[in-house]
């Protein structure tokens, strides 16, 4: 806390996940994380857990594009563990979007965890809006698979590649 009582803003802050794709209740998170920082790391990993559709250098390339107009932040390719990432750039601080209770609860597991294996990582969590609560990247993924706009869930700079990946437009059903 600096001597005027205001808190000092952490230097760098990562934000990882999928990313696939990256959605608007994403940009929100690294809208309001921004605000917190001097330097947001986006990490896009390939999880184990999850099947990934897009390769993560085309799903890096969509988010630096989506992102090109905010300087503060980087977008890397990541692979391993957070907090290994964490150490080799210098973040000590892990921004963590949650959408609900369920969803908090895994969160505060895995913040546990990384605080265990490297304890100068902190995790804060930003809850969803309302407006992007219900919102995934699965869910996404599966509009589009049934032929429907994802127009209202993608960022605009991207919209036109994420949708022509999945043959859908960004009119509407195409199946009708």
């Amino acid at each position: 806390m600096r001597s005027d009582g205001s808190i000092e803003k952490k230097r760098k802050m990562v934000f990882p996940g999928t990313y696939d794709p990256f959605t608007k209740g994403h940009l929100n998170v690294v809208e309001r994380a921004i605000l917190l920082c001097d330097e947001l790391v986006i990490a896009v990993f390939d999880n184990s857990h999850k099947t990934t559709v897009v390769p993560i250098e085309k799903r890096v390339e969509w988010i630096r594009k989506a992102l090109a107009d905010y300087p503060s932040v980087k977008v890397l390719a990541a692979d391993g563990l957070l907090v290994h990432f964490c150490e080799k750039h210098g973040i000590d601080t892990i921004v963590r979007g949650v959408r609900g209770p369920v969803q908090f609860e895994e969160e505060i597991q895995m913040a546990e965890i990384n605080r265990m294996l490297d304890d100068r990582v902190e995790t804060i969590f930003l809850p969803s809006y309302s407006s992007y609560r219900n919102l995934s990247s699965s869910l996404v993924r599966e509009v589009a698979r049934l032929g429907e706009s994802v127009a209202s869930f993608i960022p605009e700079a991207i919209l036109d590649e994420v949708t022509s990946l999945y043959g859908v437009s960004d009119g509407g059903n195409e199946h009708e």
